[in-house]
């Protein structure tokens, strides 16, 4: 059963001092292998970005948590898969689970270590792909680097997504027109970067 979401908006709005270490383990759990297949992020996260209001220091502190427990149940996944993916991998693959982790493999295979970004924005793949990468040596370097900006920035996207909508409600005009040009921005660079990956993929 997937964990609630609405549960855990409740629990952090109740519990405003903590709600930083409690996003930060549920992102854990989020990215982590099998774990991150029951933990709906791209429902909890547009519902951590309403909680901040129209306060960006909100945003910023649960931001920071949100992208270092992504960060590191990201790590997990591609440690395990370095640590015998190739000989526990196979008895994931008999789970309802197993074409997921088959896309994943698939994605590695064909597209190489820009998968790792790739696969953060493929909904019910990226849980797979970090132990995917791990399993076929991608370098943990270039690992790292791939994973930390694909994480921000779907990270960005959600929980900007809850945030401004939530400013929409609460300013006036003029500062209506300041988020929806901060939207237009983020999906411009979004763009941006989604030509560069075409293009990386297609030198492949």
């Amino acid at each position: 059963m997937e964990i609630s979401f609405l549960n855990i908006t409740n629990l952090m709005a109740e519990h405003h001092d903590i709600s930083g270490p409690i996003l930060f383990f549920l992102m854990i759990a989020e990215s982590a292998p099998l774990t991150g297949f029951l933990v709906p992020g791209t429902l909890i996260l547009p519902a951590i970005g309403i909680l901040t209001g129209h306060d960006m220091s909100s945003f910023l502190y649960l931001y920071v948590y949100a992208v270092a427990g992504a960060f590191v149940g990201d790590l997990l996944g591609y440690w395990l898969g370095r640590r015998g993916g190739q000989i526990w991998q196979p008895q994931l693959l008999k789970n309802h689970h197993s074409q997921s982790i088959q896309l994943a493999d698939e994605m590695l295979k064909q597209h190489g270590s820009i998968a790792v970004f790739l696969g953060r924005f493929v909904w019910l793949i990226h849980p797979a792909v970090p132990t995917a990468a791990g399993l076929f040596g991608v370098p943990l370097r270039k690992f790292l680097w791939l994973d930390f900006i694909a994480a921000s920035l779907w990270i960005l996207l959600y929980m900007g997504a809850g945030h401004i909508i939530t400013g929409i409600w609460i300013h006036q005009a003029p500062q209506v027109l300041h988020i929806v040009s901060l939207v237009l921005a983020v999906f411009l660079i979004m763009y941006l970067i989604h030509l560069f990956i075409s293009h990386l993929s297609r030198r492949h």
